[in-house]
């Protein structure tokens, strides 16, 4: 006999939409709730019931203590006999409460009881509520639920005993539960309403924010946003927190869009060129001199398409680069990007002013951070129109070193100025100009992995300024570091 396997896994009721629905944090939340409200109304009907009881049976003690106190005066003035005589004239109630007044022996025996009501009450429980004198005792009544609180008194070699019945305290603490027992269900039901209302407001932020993920993630777009309460609460600060990411994400997303087109650009142009040049290569036939140009020209080009790359990849680094650092003098490093950019800017008609300073000492990986003195010139006389200025400047201030790259360009606009550092970012003045947005937030990773700062600072129309500070360089030698980026 065989038996088949299923094919997957055996779901049951738990894993249907009703099953979906007791594991959701809304019906957890409104359960909680309703359990939480349920726990408090009975814990405060419990508190009430106790209060109640131990006042009802403070009033009925209170009334008994009250005869006993007149009954130990007549006593002190009269002795049993006294006593006796007023417990047979006495109307048997007090304070509108029924007392049993009984007098007994040491050894139980009854002496008096004038009020024959009390005939149901057996005198061997009376005796033994005797053995402890001067003491509460519940005492059974025939006929009746509602016991009797007997209190004991010892007066001389007779007892005094003063009892009344628990009956009216029994019958109001039992209309105390069956009103309670009524409201109970109406109460129960409000608690799951105030659950399901107190769920539903709980999570609204989280249904907003779940319908905007949604919606995203079926159309694309980053436009969706969710409506801030302005309560204040952690949820508000979520969703806060939740619109910026998408600020942030739609920013990069169009970003990479803009880059991706620069990218096609400037890639298209060098292997444009570096097809050409084989092209013309193929067509030359055996020429060594036009088959050596046309190896120069791929080369040149293939050149300016590992630069794209290679600035691609710097930015696109995640975790650590190493840095390797060893003492060099800035103002020559800075001077050696001016000697390559001096041709560039005579080209563009702009003027490129340098002058040697004193050496200034920093311990530093001379290839990035002449990356990073390169994209600053670069930027700087990219932006500057024909016959502007661009000026480097090198020295010390206040214990750093210092590089200073002031333009005439087309300066930072005050929106522009905190953006600027960010990857793939391009103002709206700089689009006339090919480019990825990666210059600046090169310049940016790069002096901050050696311990630096850089700060841009211009207004629009009158120039930029950008100015780099470095520490000062330490003793002789060579270490490496890893730096963030």
């Amino acid at each position: 006999m065989s038996s088949a396997r299923p094919d997957g896994p055996a779901t049951g009721p738990a894993d249907g939409p009703l099953g979906r629905r007791f594991r959701s944090l809304g019906f957890r939340l409104t359960a909680g709730y309703a359990v939480l409200f349920l726990v408090s109304v009975l814990a405060l009907f419990a508190l009430a019931y106790v209060l109640l009881a131990g006042s009802l049976r403070q009033r009925d003690r209170a009334a008994i203590k009250a005869e006993i106190a007149e009954l130990l005066d007549d006593y002190a003035a009269g002795g049993v006999p006294a006593v006796r005589d007023e417990a047979r004239e006495h109307a048997a109630t007090a304070g509108g409460l029924r007392l049993l007044i009984r007098l007994a022996s040491c050894d139980g025996a009854t002496l008096l009881m004038p009020d024959p009501a009390w005939a149901g009450v057996e005198p061997s429980a009376l005796a033994r509520a005797t053995v402890t004198p001067e003491t509460w005792t519940l005492v059974p009544v025939l006929g009746t639920e509602a016991p009797l609180e007997v209190y004991t008194h010892a007066l001389g070699d007779t007892l005094l005993q003063i009892g009344a019945s628990t009956a009216s305290r029994h019958e109001v603490l039992e209309r105390f539960r069956t009103t309670f027992g009524l409201i109970l269900l109406p109460v129960l039901l409000l608690g799951l309403l105030g659950g399901v209302l107190f769920a539903r407001r709980a999570l609204a932020p989280v249904r907003a924010l779940a319908a905007a993920v949604r919606a995203i993630t079926r159309t694309g777009r980053f436009a969706e946003r969710v409506r801030e309460r302005g309560t204040g609460d952690e949820l508000d600060a979520l969703v806060h927190l939740f619109n910026g990411m998408l600020d942030r994400i739609e920013a990069l997303v169009r970003g990479m869009r803009d880059a991706l087109d620069d990218v096609a650009h400037d890639l298209r142009t060098p292997l444009t060129r570096l097809r050409s040049s084989a092209e013309h290569a193929l067509r030359s036939g055996s020429d060594p001199g036009a088959l050596r140009e046309a190896l120069s020209d791929a080369l040149e080009e293939s050149e300016a398409v590992l630069r794209v790359l290679n600035t691609l990849m710097d930015v696109a680094e995640a975790g650590t680069v190493r840095l390797v650092r060893a003492r060099l003098d800035l103002a020559a490093l800075a001077d050696d990007v001016v000697d390559l950019y001096t041709v560039v800017a005579e080209e563009k008609g702009v003027r490129l002013r340098w002058q040697r300073p004193a050496p200034v000492p920093v311990e530093a990986d001379a290839p990035r951070l002449r990356q990073a003195l390169a994209n600053l010139v670069d930027n700087a006389v990219k932006y500057t129109p024909p016959g502007g200025t661009v000026t480097v400047e090198t020295g010390v201030e206040r214990g750093e070193a210092v590089v200073r790259v002031r333009d005439t360009g087309v300066g930072l606009s005050a929106e522009e100025q905190p953006r600027i550092w960010e990857r793939l970012y391009r103002g709206d003045r700089s689009r006339s100009e090919r480019g990825l947005g990666l210059g600046l937030s090169l310049v940016k990773a790069v002096v901050e992995a050696h311990g630096g700062r850089v700060a841009g600072e211009g207004a629009a129309g009158e120039g930029a300024t950008f100015t780099l500070r470095l520490p000062l360089g330490r003793p002789p030698g060579e270490q490496q570091d890893r730096a963030d980026v």
